[in-house]
């Protein structure tokens, strides 16, 4: 998948009910798109940057570190207060 459209089909067939409204959808894929530019935004950051490249290297590894925190709550049913 090399497209941020490829993963969003895939997402939604996994994640999305389907008995989900239109709306739902639509704000779904809002959603999903907007993590989407907020990385890219990170990446351009970190490109852009005069760091070095092990600079660029342990931001990218917060970014893995903290979406592995949160996936490891999800089953857990962390409140959503605590997976802020």
């Amino acid at each position: 998948m090399n497209t941020i459209n490829a993963l969003w089909l895939d997402f939604a067939a996994k994640v999305i009910p389907p008995g989900a409204s239109l709306g739902q959808r639509k704000e779904m894929k809002r959603v999903f798109y907007a993590g989407a530019w907020a990385v890219i935004g990170i990446m351009l950051e970190i490109s852009a940057g005069d760091g070095s490249e092990e600079a660029g290297a342990a931001v990218f590894q917060g970014l893995i570190d903290e979406c592995r925190v949160f996936v490891e709550g999800l089953p857990r049913g962390d409140s959503p207060e605590k997976i802020n």
